[in-house]
C-alpha cells in the first residue's frame, strides 16, 4: 500500500474494519491510550479482539443524525415511529439499525435533527473563515469524510475528517453536545473533549500528505434549541502540548504492537494528594462554621426547619401548643 494517501468515498463500515495492512492508529485511539491501560485498549479495539463489541451509546444518536444531514455522509438515518423506545417494538428497531451501522431516531424527533443541520449550515456559511469552504458554489471542491491513511514512527495511522479541503489543506470537524456552550468556557470543554488530542492526530496526517500543515476548525453546535453554534481554532500552545502527548501514545501503540504485550495498571501502590479544589472547599466549609460560632450560633440552627423531612421538628418545640410552634416557625 502507497502511504500517505487521501482516499475519498470509503464507507464507513470498511474504515471502522481497518483498511491498513497493520492495526492503525485514530485519534479515539491515541486518547485512550493515554486515558486507560493498554489491555483495555486491546479489549475494545476490534482488530485486535476479535470478541470486542461495539457500545452504542444513544445519547450520540441526534447528533450523529444532524451530522448525516450537515455533512451528507455518515451511518444512515432510520426513523422509528413510535412515541419513545420502551416498547418491544420500538426496542427492536433500534437494536436492528444499530446491527445494520445506521442511525436510529424517532420520527417526532426529526424535525429538531433538520432544524439542527439547517441552522449550522446557515451559521458556518456566515463565518468568516470558513464560510466560503461551505458555499453552494463551493460544495464540489470540499471533501466529506475522505480517509487520510499514512505511516509514522513506523505506526500505521488514519483520519476521517467530516469536511477536508485539499486545495486549501484546511479540516473542519463537527461536533454536538447536550450541553451549553460559551466562549469563555469552551477552551475548557475542548480540552475535557480532547479536541486538542483530535487536532494532533489530523495535523500529522495531513501534514505528511501535503508538505505543510493544515488549519483546523472545530464546529460545535448545542443539540437542544436554537442550536447555537461556536466555531474555535486551537492555539499554537495548545497543539504542541497535544503533539508531545501523542508522541507518547504513538510508542505505546507501536510498542505494543511489536511485542504483543498490552499490560494492565501499574503495579505499585500510588499516592494521592488532595486537589487543590478539594482543600479550598473544606476552608470554607470551617470559615462558615466558625462564622456561625461567632455569631453565636451554628450552622444547623441557621438552617431552614422547613426543608427538613415531614413530621420532624426541633426539640425546644416539642410538646409546646400549635400556637406556640406557629410563632417559633
Amino acid at each position: 500500500m502507497q502511504l500517505p494517501q487521501l482516499i475519498e468515498g470509503m464507507d464507513f463500515a470498511t474504515y471502522l474494519a481497518d483498511p491498513m495492512p497493520e492495526p492503525s492508529l485514530t485519534s479515539s485511539l491515541v486518547k485512550d491510550l493515554l486515558g486507560t491501560a493498554p489491555r483495555k485498549v486491546w479489549e475494545n479495539t476490534p482488530r485486535l479482539n476479535k470478541d470486542a463489541e461495539s457500545e452504542e451509546k444513544t445519547i450520540f444518536d441526534l447528533g450523529s443524525a444532524a451530522h448525516r444531514l450537515f455533512t451528507g455522509t455518515g451511518a444512515p438515518i432510520v426513523e422509528i415511529d413510535a412515541a419513545d423506545f420502551r416498547s418491544k417494538a420500538a426496542k427492536e428497531a433500534r437494536i436492528e439499525a444499530y446491527a445494520y451501522g445506521k442511525t436510529p431516531i424517532l420520527a417526532k424527533n426529526m424535525p429538531s435533527v433538520r432544524a439542527m443541520a439547517k441552522v449550522a449550515l446557515d451559521q458556518v456559511r456566515d463565518n468568516p473563515e470558513i464560510g466560503h469552504l461551505l458555499s453552494r458554489d463551493n460544495q464540489a471542491k470540499l471533501l466529506r469524510e475522505a480517509t487520510m491513511l499514512w505511516q509514522e514512527s513506523g505506526v500505521m495511522c488514519r483520519s476521517r475528517p467530516d469536511f477536508y479541503s485539499p486545495e486549501e489543506n484546511v479540516v473542519i470537524h463537527y461536533k454536538t453536545t447536550g450541553t451549553d456552550i460559551a466562549p469563555v468556557t469552551l477552551a475548557k470543554f475542548a480540552a475535557n473533549s480532547g479536541w486538542d488530542m483530535t487536532a494532533a492526530h489530523y495535523h500529522q496526517g495531513a501534514k505528511l500528505l501535503t508538505g505543510t500543515a493544515p488549519r483546523q476548525y472545530f464546529v460545535v453546535q448545542e443539540t437542544a434549541e436554537p442550536h447555537l453554534l461556536l466555531t474555535a481554532e486551537i492555539d499554537s500552545t495548545f497543539l504542541e502540548t497535544a503533539l508531545m502527548r501523542r508522541e507518547r501514545a504513538l510508542m505505546i501503540w507501536g510498542r505494543c504492537l511489536r511485542e504483543n504485550t498490552w499490560p494492565g495498571m501499574i503495579s505499585k501502590t500510588i499516592k494521592l494528594e488532595c486537589p487543590e479544589w478539594h482543600e479550598r472547599n473544606l476552608i470554607a466549609e470551617k470559615d462558615a462554621e466558625e462564622a456561625a460560632k461567632s455569631a453565636g450560633t451554628d450552622l444547623l440552627e441557621m438552617m431552614r426547619t422547613w426543608q427538613a423531612p415531614e413530621g420532624w421538628q426541633p426539640a425546644a418545640v416539642q410538646g409546646q401548643s400549635r400556637d406556640e410552634k406557629d410563632v417559633i416557625e
